[in-house]
């Protein structure tokens, strides 16, 4: 019998080092998979994660502020899914407006 598999997580991570440092620490402290990855919006949209993701985890400062939209309209491409930001965002108004536009939860790469 197979062991049940916790949370799915997809990561869109412009920073290939910021993208395999959370490859590498989700599993170890926490019952989440990686199931997916992309550096740009674009790559993102066309990924079709299998089981889909349940966390997707974003930096809304990617191309532009484009990430920002990208939250707002997560349901489109990952029903059910929830956003978490991850980004080097300095100003406690970019976070307030990630949440705004419906991210769970934060982290900042110097976290």
């Amino acid at each position: 019998m197979e062991a049940s598999v916790g949370k799915q997580v997809l990561l869109i991570e412009p920073l290939d080092l910021i993208r395999c440092g959370l490859r590498s620490i989700i599993p170890l402290v926490s019952e989440m998979r990686v199931c997916g990855e992309a550096k740009s919006l674009e790559l993102a949209r066309r990924l079709r994660p299998s089981p889909a993701a349940d966390i997707v985890i974003v930096d809304p400062l990617l191309e532009g502020g484009r990430g920002f939209e990208f939250i707002q309209n997560l349901h489109l491409w990952h029903p059910g899914a929830k956003a978490v930001i991850c980004s080097n965002a300095r100003t406690r108004a970019c976070i307030e407006r990630a949440f705004q536009y419906g991210a769970k939860a934060a982290l900042t790469h110097r976290e």
